[in-house]
């Protein structure tokens, strides 16, 4: 390359550069993309449909409604594999294999034929079992698996699932230890890293009603997540909403007076989506306590959560979400503390806030800003017995 002055060949590489970045592929940093699913009939026409997405690898089984105007937006979607099937009434169903190998949405045109007079469709989901792009063991878990899973003590339902998985060590107080490191545990929460202790004494739980999807790993880390790589537990809330008001409730009880509560409230419509969280609970043995007594071992916690999203066009999307919770509990004495009477209260609180912007300037090149913030405390106070 020949050039008369360096501004010449600054612009000359700059523009070689620029070049380069269009005709290469995107390069995902969230390792999460979504489809873009437009139905017609026959003749061209848009069509109201229902489909479904299912991915063995990704635990992942949605069904979800295609409105009249034919289109959907199945957001948050894992890499890997997966199989569409989409089906309207007076019409032969239409299934295929699609991949999610970037954070640019991945566009299908479904055609649905007419149905003959008799159908007969086998379905398998073997070819959506592994991903052959994945270089390490991924364990996903998928929502309704995590709300049908019940833990043994309030608080730690996500870490009770964990630690099912293989590789994963339980410590007392529900600290989790990945291939037996020590506290190298990193929760990414919507792409927000945490690398704090979140076992109970530490920090307040997360509400397993939010996340749609749980992904553990203990090897195989993309290079986004950095820092603590003893394992990873990759969390992602709800998504893809159904159209107009929604909402869940569900409550709890058992033994040591524990109770438990959580609500979800939201509404979609257009472009535009709002969604509000809360959750508490109260235990009377929320540690495990050093000593067959359970004294002075008390817990209630508290939080709330706020989300919303708006498309301003098929390549614009704005999100943000504010949450706030809070953990108080009283940590069980041994023998010798009760006859003392000494009293140990903590509270932990957990303040945060994200946003995320995207713009896809073309089928090969997608911008994202994405940023957060979270301010966590820990108070301890004891009374003059200690």
């Amino acid at each position: 390359m020949f050039c008369l002055t360096w501004r010449q060949c600054l612009v000359a590489m700059l523009s070689a550069s620029a070049l380069m970045a269009l005709v290469s592929p995107a390069r995902a940093q969230r390792e999460r993309g979504e489809l873009q699913i437009e139905v017609k009939d026959p003749q061209g026409r848009s069509t109201a449909a229902t489909g479904e997405i299912v991915s063995e690898s990704n635990q992942v089984k949605k069904e979800f409604a295609i409105g009249a105007d034919g289109k959907y937006l199945a957001q948050e979607l894992a890499f890997g594999v997966y199989r569409l099937t989409v089906s309207a009434e007076g019409f032969a169903a239409w299934t295929g294999l699609l991949e999610v190998r970037s954070e640019v949405p991945v566009r299908i045109a479904v055609v649905l034929g007419m149905a003959p007079v008799n159908t007969k469709v086998e379905v398998t989901d073997a070819a959506t079992l592994l991903d052959p792009s994945e270089t390490g063991t991924i364990y996903s878990l998928s929502g309704e698996t995590l709300r049908e899973h019940e833990a043994a003590q309030q608080g730690r339902d996500l870490s009770d699932a964990v630690n099912d998985q293989p590789g994963w060590l339980y410590e007392a107080n529900g600290a989790l230890h990945p291939r037996g490191s020590e506290y190298q545990v990193q929760y990414v929460l919507d792409g927000m890293p945490l690398t704090q202790n979140r076992s109970p004494a530490f920090a307040p739980p997360l509400d397993a009603g939010d996340v749609e999807s749980m992904r553990v790993m203990t090897a195989g880390y993309a290079a986004e997540y950095g820092r603590k790589l003893g394992g990873v537990i990759e969390l992602m809330t709800e998504k893809n909403p159904p159209v107009g008001l929604h909402g869940r409730f569900e409550t709890g009880g058992g033994s040591f007076d524990s109770v438990s509560g959580a609500g979800e409230i939201g509404y979609s419509s257009g472009k535009n989506h709002f969604e509000a969280s809360g959750q508490g609970f109260h235990s009377g043995r929320y540690l495990d306590p050093p000593v067959l007594d359970n004294f002075t071992n008390a817990g209630n916690g508290n939080g709330f959560s706020v989300a919303y999203e708006r498309d301003f066009s098929e390549r614009d999307r704005l999100r943000f979400t504010i949450s706030r919770s809070e953990a108080r509990h009283t940590l069980p004495n041994e023998r010798i503390q009760q006859t003392a009477g000494q009293r140990q209260d903590a509270d932990t609180t957990e303040v945060s806030g994200q946003i995320y912007y995207r713009h896809i300037s073309s089928q090969n090149l997608l911008w994202s800003f994405s940023g957060s913030t979270r301010d966590a405390s820990a108070v301890l106070l004891s009374n003059n017995f200690a």
